[in-house]
């Protein structure tokens, strides 16, 4: 089963039987769980009538799931991390067979933090039972629609150029996002467009971001924004070895687009790793570069990162010399 058809169940009020419900994505997956508490609670009256275990034995999870509800049609049964699913235990006989015949006043939640063991028993019989949903980490697709959702449940519209935005700014960890729109959405007071504007006047850049910040504007020659920014960036404790590490990369990555130079965007993104939404941001600075230049930053970057692990360079004050070099490098290209 998929997201779109727990989903589907879930606002038509069919919650039923037993999922198991895991994955990577834990923020979207405790939005899911909270949502199917409320589908089988509206009242919000579900505290008798939800059990939570926890390495518990075959007859307690039984027991919680005869257990009749006592204010609501079903009782939530949710089993968390059960060993029968995270692969250190094997799957009592009695437990497959009662979920294939359980009782219509339960529903029973295996609830997973992170990827079960798709080679254990019960996961293949849930499997089977297509009551198995697994949450990944979403799609560019995905989460551009999630992050416009969630704008709108704040009673905001967000454009998917601004959602693509905020995660090119803040990252694409659900959660941290999550209180970046909030943020955003309390900044806008009654004004429900949201703006590029609002987006970089308000979401907190993550440390990526300000890496890439830092290696886009070395690669497109702004000196005094570069240094700028690596203060900022020593200040806020990030290591001279990430710089120079990210500065290998955006070359490294530089070379790889004049190489695909006429390639389709999904098969860049696939052969480099590239982010989709630095991509535009990318290929318009390679048009600014000769494929000499390139390579000899390239060079410069990986001869700087062997001395550092080599022992031959010290670590301070590296990232500030090889700026230097790569941008003198620039301006005597470009003049």
């Amino acid at each position: 089963m998929d997201r779109r058809e727990l989903n589907r169940q879930i606002r038509e009020g069919q919650i039923r039987g037993v999922y198991l419900l895991d994955g990577t994505e834990e923020n979207i997956k405790q939005e899911c769980l909270a949502a199917i508490r409320k589908s089988l609670f509206p009242d919000d009256m579900g505290d008798f009538d939800t059990t939570v275990l926890e390495n518990a034995t075959v007859d307690d999870l039984i027991l919680a799931c005869d257990t009749l509800p006592m204010l609501n049609e079903r009782r939530l049964v949710l089993d968390m991390d059960d060993p029968m699913i995270t692969g250190r235990k094997d799957v009592h006989p009695d437990v497959t067979k009662y979920i294939s015949d359980m009782p219509d006043t339960a529903v029973l939640i295996f609830y997973c933090h992170g990827k079960t063991d798709s080679r254990r028993s019960l996961v293949k019989t849930l499997a089977r039972m297509n009551r198995q949903v697994t949450f990944n980490p979403l799609r560019e697709k995905e989460l551009l629609e999630w992050i416009m959702q969630t704008f709108r449940a704040c009673g905001k519209t967000c454009s998917s150029e601004a959602a693509m935005e905020l995660t090119f700014v803040s990252g694409e960890d659900t959660a941290a996002l999550r209180g970046e729109i909030g943020k955003i959405s309390a900044f806008t007071g009654s004004r429900e467009e949201i703006s590029l504007q609002d987006i970089h006047a308000m979401a907190t850049p993550s440390g990526s971001y300000r890496v890439w910040e830092l290696t886009d504007r070395v690669v497109a020659g702004e000196a005094t924004r570069a240094f700028g920014l690596l203060r900022d960036m020593h200040a806020g404790g990030e290591s001279d070895f990430l710089v120079i590490y990210m500065l290998t990369r955006q070359y490294r990555n530089m070379l790889a687009l004049m190489d695909m130079a006429g390639s389709g965007r999904e098969e860049i993104l696939a052969k480099t790793g590239i982010q989709p939404q630095v991509l535009g941001r990318m290929q318009a600075l390679v048009k600014q570069y000769e494929r000499g230049q390139v390579l000899s930053s390239l060079e410069m970057c990986i001869d700087t990162e062997y001395q550092m692990k080599s022992g031959q360079m010290v670590q301070t004050g590296a990232a500030e010399n090889l700026i230097l070099r790569l941008l003198a490098l620039r301006k005597g290209v470009s003049s």
